[in-house]
């Protein structure tokens, strides 16, 4: 894992069908892309290549473009796309060209014949088809090789057998959660889309799907963890983020007064900040914070973080609602300490077996020590048992506070 970062185009190559004189090649297209120009190319990814270097808005300079077939991809194919007729005059191309299974050496030449005709930096890597799950770890254990952390690239899904553009995309997904790399954007050459006679082919920016599937990977962060704040990197610059941001320190600090409107105030907001399809879902997970009141608060989180066997924050929340609600019913003041001092006091004196177990579960997970009380201990190192008493204090213990 070096500290050089490099910016990779990957491009699965296929085997494309049989033309009339009985040659696979693939089939050279005009692509219109994104900002209007066209590109010609029988290879996407040689358009994708130029493209990206040249276009207007935010060009990315490749540093490498990596190519991934089977050995029965049209390497030949390749080498004349960029060569035209004087492929023909390279021996490689005639060894690619009948050879049953091309080997790596093979390709390494290739990709230094590319790299002399276009002025950049090609390699070819043979890849498994992927037809079962030994070849498809197969696949990603390749790819892994052939990236580093921190590094950026740009996917061509656009030739080779459907489940390797699909390997490919998922491949760098579980990369960038799991070592940092970076897809920076997505491509298809949209060569079957229909289109009026004559036009040229589009070339599909599919990277809004992208940073779909990282807002959707976010959310399912927030369930496993209750932090609103790993939405924050996934979503649109603007007030909206900010919002959240902000929940999310409130609730890290437990300040859910704030916290409470501040996650109304986002939810007004959402509409229209950009969270596409999963904007009921966005919804979903701020309205777990916009409790009627902070007790609520407080318990609504205490069961949530319950839901995620977070049993100390869920103990703490549970202890901490009980003591706010007896303020509250009692006109104390909710954040002044002798007076959730005398609440929790009012909490004791009701001799509440309940209570008495709670306090004691709150102690020994804050501070790892507790005098033992009825054996307590042999049942929270349990984690069925302890579940189970958990789940029993969720529903007395606010009862019991509604008598203290």
């Amino acid at each position: 894992m070096g500290d050089i970062v490099t910016l990779h185009l990957i491009s699965i190559l296929g085997k494309p069908r049989k033309n009339t004189d009985g040659d696979r090649t693939y089939e050279t297209a005009a692509y219109r892309f994104p900002d209007g120009t066209v590109h010609t190319t029988p290879a996407f990814g040689l358009a994708l290549a130029k493209w990206l270097g040249s276009r207007a808005k935010a060009p990315l300079q490749l540093d490498r473009i990596l190519w991934l077939g089977t050995v029965q991809s049209a390497w030949a194919s390749l080498l004349q796309s960029v060569l035209g007729d004087e492929a023909a005059e390279e021996p490689l191309y005639l060894e690619l060209y009948e050879a049953a299974a091309p080997s790596q050496p093979q390709l390494d030449q290739l990709a230094g014949l590319l790299g002399q005709a276009t002025g950049r930096h090609h390699e070819c890597r043979l890849v498994p088809p992927c037809a079962d799950p030994a070849e498809q770890q197969g696949f990603v254990s390749l790819l892994g090789d052939e990236l580093k952390t921190k590094d950026r690239v740009v996917l061509d899904l656009t030739h080779g057998l459907r489940n390797q553009s699909l390997m490919l995309a998922q491949s760098a997904l579980m990369l960038e959660g799991a070592f940092e790399v970076r897809i920076e954007e997505l491509f298809y050459g949209g060569l079957e889309i229909p289109r009026p006679e004559g036009e040229p082919a589009p070339a599909v920016d599919l990277t809004g799907l992208l940073v779909q599937a990282r807002l959707a990977q976010a959310l399912a962060a927030f369930r496993e963890s209750g932090d609103v704040r790993v939405l924050v990197p996934h979503l649109p610059e603007g007030g909206f983020r900010k919002q959240v941001e902000n929940l999310g320190h409130l609730v890290a600090i437990h300040d859910y007064t704030q916290a409470r409107s501040v996650a109304t105030s986002a939810l007004g907001s959402i509409a229209g900040a950009g969270t596409g399809l999963l904007e009921p879902a966005i919804r979903g997970a701020l309205e777990s914070f916009k409790a009627r009141s902070l007790p609520e608060s407080q318990f609504q989180q205490a069961e949530a973080h319950l839901e995620r066997k977070d049993y100390f924050r869920a103990t703490l929340e549970l202890f901490e609602g009980a003591i706010t609600r007896v303020c509250q019913r009692k006109g104390l003041e909710t954040f002044e300490y002798q007076d959730r001092k005398q609440a929790r006091q009012a909490l004791r004196d009701r001799c509440s077996d309940d209570w008495k177990a709670l306090e004691f579960l709150r102690n020994q997970m804050a501070h790892g020590v507790a005098s033992d009380w009825h054996g307590l201990m042999k049942r929270a190192k349990d984690p069925l048992e302890l579940e189970k008493l958990l789940g029993h204090l969720r529903v007395a213990i606010p009862e019991l506070a509604d008598r203290a």
